[in-house]
């Protein structure tokens, strides 16, 4: 018999077509690709290929097109691991593509999503059985918002925890957030959430504004500075970690995917933002959301090695 589920990923799935160029041209300028790669891609769908990467059991919930972009999202779905009950295949649909453009300094990725509205999930997809009767992770990205509503409160009754992934913020945002345990967000998140109220995103005020919304704890992560974590007693900071960057794509994913392996596992708050850092910086280490991502046996040597940016 398997194992029970640990977490129920519900977001955008993706094929990413990823170009590495010399730099980013002006505007009406040319340059010149000098890689391309091909490769699954979406933030919930890619730290769930790390999830089960880690070891853990996992589940994606979307839908793609049935084209050749959407038979490669299921395919490397399967040869990762990842449990596709709920993936679900639309007729005549285009999945969604993006276009990730990778400058050779410094690597941090510009992206371009294609999507049609045919391939969102609405709360009638979530098919009986689908969502586990037994305590589970929930991790979403906000994107298709009522489905994201339904999924938090059956998780909650299952006695189970959400991880919101927040990068994409709508005006009903906010009506999800008192159903989120651990709010995980980019550093652009604040300020569209909290508008004039937000101050710098690692600001103390700014994450009490946060956490006033309801959240459990509240998390930001500031790229090649770290993370910071509040839970309205304890503020935590964590250096990244001196990893050679090739392609920031995916390692925001990453970095969920280590938060919720610090939950599964039983990490304190602080052990769980040091692991997630650690995850997400291997992850830069190679080209595409996912080629890079790291086993648990990696990410344990790096943090025995202990070695941090520098401040």
């Amino acid at each position: 018999m398997p194992a029970p589920l640990a977490v129920v990923g519900l977001g955008w799935c993706a094929c990413d077509r990823i170009y590495q160029v010399d730099r980013y041209p002006a505007q009406g300028g040319k340059t010149r690709i000098r890689g391309a790669l091909e490769q699954g891609g979406g933030q919930v769908a890619s730290a769930l290929v790390a999830l089960a990467r880690l070891g853990h059991r996992v589940r994606i919930i979307g839908k793609r097109g049935d084209d050749p972009a959407g038979e490669r999202i299921e395919r490397e779905f399967c040869a990762a691991g990842v449990d596709t009950a709920g993936l679900i295949t639309v007729p005549g649909a285009c999945s969604q593509v993006s276009i990730i453009l990778v400058p050779a300094a410094g690597g941090e990725r510009t992206i371009f999503v294609q999507r049609g509205p045919e391939i969102d999930l609405a709360p009638a997809d979530l098919a009986p059985g689908l969502l586990p009767a037994a305590p589970y992770l929930l991790l979403i990205d906000g994107h298709e918002l009522e489905a994201c509503l339904v999924a938090a409160r059956h998780c909650r009754a299952q006695g189970g925890r959400v991880v919101l992934d927040a990068e994409y913020c709508a005006p009903g945002t906010a009506a999800l957030l008192p159903l989120v345990d651990e709010l995980v967000a980019d550093e652009s998140f604040p300020a569209r959430l909290l508008g004039e109220r937000a101050d710098a995103p690692e600001s103390t005020a700014t994450l009490a504004a946060l956490l006033a919304t309801g959240a459990g704890r509240v998390t930001v992560t500031l790229g090649a500075r770290g993370a910071v974590s509040w839970d309205g007693r304890r503020l935590l900071r964590q250096r990244a970690f001196a990893v050679p960057v090739v392609d920031t794509t995916g390692a925001g994913d990453a970095f969920h995917a280590g938060i919720c392996h610090g939950l599964l596992a039983g990490l304190d708050a602080a052990a769980t933002l040091r692991f997630a850092c650690a995850l997400a910086g291997l992850k830069c280490r190679a080209p595409g959301g996912r080629a890079g991502l790291p086993s648990l046996a990696e990410v344990e040597a790096l943090l025995a090695e202990g070695a941090l940016r520098p401040e």
